[in-house]
Formats: C-alpha cells, sequence, structure tokens
C-alpha cells in the first residue's frame, strides 16, 4: 500500500522491519513474500535492474519447489517471479523477462488453479496477466491488444481486476484509442474507486491526456480528472 501511495522510504523500512522478524521465527515463505515487497519497493523508486537482481539472487538460493512444498510457498515463489518479470521488462530485458515468467509458468502448472495463498492472488491467470503488463513494458503494444482481451481475471481479487483494467487503458492509450481507455478507467473505477483514484496508472494516464489535449477535455475526461484530484 506504501508504495502506491508513493511513501517508498517508509514501505522500505516496513518491509525491512518484517524481513527481520522474519528471519528471525525462520519463516522461509513469509521471507520469500517479504523479498517480493523490497523488489517493489526498487521498482518505485525506479531500479528496475536491481529489482531484477534482486530477485533472481533469492530465486537461486530459495528452496527449491518440489513435491514437499507447500502450495503457499509454491505461490509465493511464483509471484516472485512474476515481480522479476516486470522488473526485467522495465530494464528491457527480454531474455530474463522471458526466464522469470517461465518459472512462474511452472508454478502455476504445479498449483493448477488460481489462488490467493499469503495474499498473492497467484495462479495460472495471473501469469497470464502479468504477460499482457511484460509485453507492454516491453512496447509490443500489439501483442498486450491480442492477448489481454483474453485473460478473464473475475476469480482473482479485486485489486487484480482493477489493475488489469488499468494496464489495457495503458495498451489502447499505446493505440491512440484514448476513448477506449477512458472507458476501461471508468469501468474500474465503478469496481474499485479508491483504488482508481490513488493508482500510479490511472493518474498518469489522465495527466497525460490533460497535457496533450488540443482542445477542452470532454465531460468524462474532466470529471475522471476530479474526481482523481486533478484540476
Amino acid at each position: 500500500m506504501l508504495t502506491k501511495l508513493g511513501e517508498t522510504d517508509l514501505a522500505c523500512l516496513c518491509a525491512q522491519r518484517g524481513y527481520d522478524f522474519a528471519e528471525q521465527a525462520g519463516e522461509h515463505t513469509v521471507l520469500l513474500s517479504l523479498t517480493r515487497s523490497v523488489a517493489h519497493v526498487l521498482l518505485s523508486a525506479g531500479r528496475c535492474a536491481d529489482a531484477a537482481e534482486l530477485v533472481s539472487d533469492v530465486s537461486s538460493s530459495a528452496r527449491f519447489i518440489g513435491d514437499g512444498s507447500s502450495r503457499a510457498h509454491v505461490s509465493v515463489l511464483g509471484t516472485l517471479q512474476l515481480t522479476g518479470a516486470m522488473a526485467a521488462a522495465r530494464s528491457r530485458n527480454r531474455a530474463l523477462t522471458e526466464k522469470f515468467l517461465s518459472r512462474a509458468g511452472g508454478a502455476a502448472h504445479l498449483l493448477g488453479r488460481d489462488d490467493n495463498l499469503l495474499w498473492t492472488a497467484f495462479g495460472p491467470t495471473n501469469v497470464a496477466l502479468h504477460r499482457v503488463s511484460t509485453a507492454l513494458e516491453l512496447g509490443d503494444f500489439q501483442l498486450a491488444a491480442e492477448i489481454g482481451p483474453k485473460v478473464d481475471p473475475h476469480l482473482l481479487p479485486v485489486e487484480r481486476q482493477v489493475r488489469h483494467q488499468l494496464e489495457m487503458a495503458r495498451v489502447h492509450h499505446k493505440l491512440d484509442e484514448r476513448r477506449s481507455a477512458i472507458g476501461l478507467i471508468l469501468e474500474a473505477e465503478r469496481i474499485a474507486p479508491e483504488h482508481v483514484h490513488h493508482h500510479p496508472l490511472s493518474r498518469g494516464l489522465v495527466v497525460d491526456w490533460l497535457r496533450c489535449s488540443k482542445r477542452m477535455p470532454g465531460d468524462e475526461l474532466t470529471g475522471l480528472a476530479r474526481r482523481l484530484n486533478l484540476v
């Protein structure tokens, strides 16, 4: 939550304290989860390569996923790979991005279904969502536009549903389809207004549209900007 609000320093402090407690307790699965939190903080601070390196280092030393692994451990290790994939994609490292996605896909296949163990929302659907997100980060807008509508996130927590809507809004924005992009944000707002009002993705898109408008924005965009406290 703190990273989404831009409080990266405080988020890093919270993650580090949690990491220390989990280490003292010998909670290896929780340690992996907190590593993901640290990686998210690095991403929020723009340190994408550092985040990817952190995930790579921790993944290589993490307990191997096998028949004896708990579903929670598989979920956490799998979702950590998704964080690594986003970090690698933002670093424009295609090979590493695919490596992380492949690892995540293997973990999702082992689980066999979507789940939300330790608040990961991890499973085959979340891997598919990240394939859309990483394609967008790598500039493969047509690919994201092709595979995005095929993903059905409705069985996932609302946060993941809304994130997918915002990612697809980014796709339409990149393809100069502003009306469709605004429609997706408005749809996401109906599902989770507070989330959309404070999320950097929605706020960034609306700011771009306001700055680039050569004429007065329409009522939909103006109303959305007001609800986001941007005007």
